[in-house]
């Protein structure tokens, strides 16, 4: 149950999902001033999107996380795993979808 993180965190979070070509679904939060400076927030393997609800975000950034392959509200593809390129290929596909073309990387 995911509900309770929320009542630890100082930022309203916008949880969305995103479909990639391929039919996978990726989980996505956004927390922090919609129009600000977008950074993308990664985390350990195992990790959620959820783990924003714990940052610290500066006045004027929009912080964007994403859950991994298998975790939250995303899918794991057909195949056990996905290569480097295949992630990289994800997270553009997604900015694309959000209308970003340049993201700083946490």
């Amino acid at each position: 149950n995911y509900q309770g993180i929320s009542m630890y965190s100082h930022v309203p979070l916008l949880n969305q999902v995103f479909q990639l070509p391929c039919g996978r679904q990726i989980g996505v939060a956004e927390a922090g001033d919609p129009a600000g400076i977008p950074v993308l927030e990664f985390y350990p393997m195992g990790s959620s999107r959820w783990m924003i609800a714990l940052s610290e975000i500066p006045p004027g950034v929009r912080v964007i996380s994403m859950d991994r392959p298998g975790i939250g509200l995303s899918t794991l593809p057909n195949h056990e795993s996905i290569s480097p390129m295949q992630s990289a290929s994800d997270v553009c596909n997604i900015l694309d979808q959000m209308g970003i073309d340049k993201v700083h990387i946490l």
